[in-house]
């Protein structure tokens, strides 16, 4: 369930490519972080603050585990899906309709966190 997106960034460095940092939340309200790069973050531009907001889910497939910024990165076959069809998907709208009422503290928590990976 995505919790948190954060800007882009690196948007007017010509050295680096834009990206932004998605936070994620399973099942155990773990926090995952997902480095996504280009094409992913035009392909879904409209989508990931709305995903954010609403709680969405989120299936991110063929994504490389990143030991120097920590989490995952999305890579050119890496598959990002929205609101996915299966059964994880039911035990994640329970998820959703329980921390709703947290929102403001569970952002937060997000927000610094992935500050905290990006100024690493």
């Amino acid at each position: 369930m995505v919790v948190y997106a954060s800007e882009i960034q690196d948007r007017g460095d010509f050295r680096r490519q834009p990206n932004r940092h998605v936070l994620i939340m399973n099942q155990r309200k773990n926090f995952i972080i997902i480095h996504v790069n280009d094409p992913h973050l035009q392909r879904h531009i409209w989508e990931w603050r709305r995903a954010a907001y609403q709680f969405k889910t989120l299936a991110a497939l063929h994504v490389k585990i990143s030991t120097t910024q920590g989490g995952v990165t999305t890579t050119d076959y890496s598959q990002i899906i929205f609101s996915p069809i299966c059964s994880d998907v039911y035990d994640l709208k329970d998820l959703c309709k329980r921390i709703h009422a947290e929102r403001k503290q569970i952002t937060k928590t997000a927000s610094a966190l992935t500050l905290a990976i990006i100024n690493k």
